[in-house]
């Protein structure tokens, strides 16, 4: 289960930001491939990319929209990760059975 870290604290687990996109993608029923390739074609909530600013702060999840959207980005908003900051982290789903 994803708990937000603080972004205070210093700390970089990249594999926090992870957990959220999963989540945020297929929920507890599926699996996602990280770092994945820039999505071809459409993106969707299987396939997209996470946008990080200069201070490691989530800026943009390509593959949600609308009201998932904002709920995702209030479950990261006081989180961040230095550590990828000023990337772009691309994500490949597969729903679960």
């Amino acid at each position: 289960m994803w708990t937000p870290g603080d972004c205070q604290d210093g700390v970089c687990d990249p594999q926090l930001l992870f957990e959220a996109i999963s989540l945020g993608a297929v929920g507890d029923m599926g699996v996602c491939d990280f770092p994945a390739t820039a999505p071809v074609g459409k993106v969707n909530r299987l396939r997209g990319a996470v946008v990080l600013d200069s201070n490691g702060r989530v800026v943009d999840n390509t593959g949600l929209y609308g009201t998932e959207k904002q709920t995702w980005f209030d479950e990261v908003a006081n989180s961040c990760w230095p550590c990828l900051a000023d990337q772009t982290i691309y994500y490949s789903c597969s729903p679960g059975p």
